[in-house]
């Protein structure tokens, strides 16, 4: 069978032991001049939107937050607070001023408020801090929302960075002290319409968008509380509002890593595609009273069709799966799982997409990796080289077309960059894991 196309989405949705919760609240902030950053001495703790100063540095170049993120990597949190009003003040309602303490739950503020926050690396990603900006870091991150929203109240999550995956839909009610949330999720821009339960939104939440917007639907209670993540994420912006001045609070917890909030998770996810035969691999670990994947397609991002069962195997980690679905005609096709537990609650897996382009891609197998990589050439003789995540080069390799089998197990577990470079120059990149 000849291999017409390859194309491979991971999406690395690694164990979070230890997340990072960001607390904004009593970490002394620092301020950069170019890349060096110097700390101000002070907290947010005693800040106060009402009376602060226009003047202050979180509504002019923004403050930043040293954090760790689950691997305990020295990273930085940038924020800034760049608007009153997250639509403006002839669209939806108009706030005048963002007012009150932000630190109700979470952080946030009364009345309105949009947020920019940028993930930097430190220069000296491990060990010591050195206190210096080393570029944007494309992190795993979780966001909690929990306080109550009301008739009116209007929220916005909208990720910037090009490279990040969509928002995925962790938990609803996931402290367990809410049942009755029921926010109302839409991925279209619309500010608040003013009819309960809102027009234009609904209880499912978006597929493949990195924008969302969430009001309440109209649960009675006015609980709308939700937790969801994104991977790769470098830049994104949390916006609020509300009609009435300075009365509705609304605040986030910002985490680093990507929460596993049911039984299994899911190490990666990718699809190959063979003229008319699409191969999808996964790999898992974690299945505890986990039931089954539902393998779903989908033609236009938005509508899924149940295509086929995979139960779940013997054992409780790394396990492997694969399905294969025969599409005729081209064009790209998506894909993702739906990941069902023994009790019925479900999640899904990131969606990945594969169709007939013209081009081809080198792919290597399996991912996370152990002791053999597999790399599938389909084009011209390469150079592999693998590098690890400081830069340093841990081996090389003449690939000829067809498939190679590559020893890694002298590797140290961890992350790697492959560098596939053909005889043109031309390089590309991707990311592994050795276990």
């Amino acid at each position: 069978m000849r291999t017409a196309y390859v194309l491979l989405f991971y999406c690395f949705f690694l164990p979070v032991l230890r997340a990072q919760n960001v607390d904004f609240k009593n970490s002394i902030y620092y301020t950069a001049s170019a890349n060096n950053l110097t700390s101000s001495g002070n907290n947010l703790s005693s800040f106060n939107f009402t009376t602060a100063p226009s003047s202050h540095p979180l509504f002019n170049t923004g403050i930043f937050f040293p954090v760790s993120d689950f691997q305990n990597n020295n990273l930085w949190v940038k924020v800034t607070h760049i608007a009153h009003d997250p639509n403006g003040n002839s669209v939806g309602a108009n706030v005048p001023k963002t007012c009150g303490d932000p630190f109700r739950a979470g952080f946030g503020g009364w009345g309105g408020f949009l947020f920019e926050f940028e993930i930097y690396k430190d220069l000296n990603f491990a060990g010591e801090r050195d206190n210096v900006l080393n570029g944007l870091h494309h992190a795993n991150i979780t966001l909690e929302s929990i306080e109550t929203l009301s008739f009116g109240e209007w929220l916005s999550f909208e990720i910037l960075n090009p490279e990040s995956s969509a928002w995925i839909l962790n938990s609803i009610n996931f402290t367990g002290n809410n049942p009755t949330s029921k926010p109302g999720f839409s991925a279209a821009k619309i500010p608040w319409p003013g009819s309960q339960p809102p027009a234009g939104f609904s209880t499912t939440f978006p597929v493949a968008s990195k924008n969302v917007y969430v009001v309440d639907y109209g649960s009675g209670n006015y609980y709308a509380e939700f937790q969801m993540s994104a991977a790769d994420v470098s830049r994104f912006r949390y916006g609020y509002e509300f009609t009435s001045l300075c009365a509705g609070y609304q605040g986030m917890r910002l985490l680093f890593g990507v929460q596993n909030t049911t039984p299994v998770r899911l190490i990666s996810f990718e699809a190959a595609n063979y003229g008319n035969q699409k191969l999808l691999n996964w790999k898992t670990a974690d299945e505890l009273n986990f039931n089954r994947f539902v393998v779903q397609r989908s033609i236009n991002g938005i509508d899924f069709t149940n295509i086929g069962i995979v139960q779940k195997k013997d054992g409780s980690s790394n396990n492997t799966y694969s399905y294969s679905d025969i599409v005729e005609g081209g064009g790209v096709v998506l894909y993702r799982l739906k990941m069902e537990d023994l009790d019925g609650s479900f999640k899904y897996s990131p969606v990945i997409k594969v169709g007939n382009t013209g081009k081809q891609s080198i792919s290597i197998w399996p991912n996370p990796v152990h002791d053999y990589l597999q790399v599938n050439n389909p084009g011209n003789s390469t150079v592999l080289k693998v590098f690890d995540i400081k830069g340093r080069l841990m081996l090389t390799e003449n690939v000829q077309p067809g498939n190679k089998i590559i020893t890694v197990s002298t590797l140290i577990p961890g992350m790697y960059i492959a560098q596939f470079t053909d005889r043109d120059g031309k390089s590309t990149h991707t990311k592994f894991i050795k276990e």
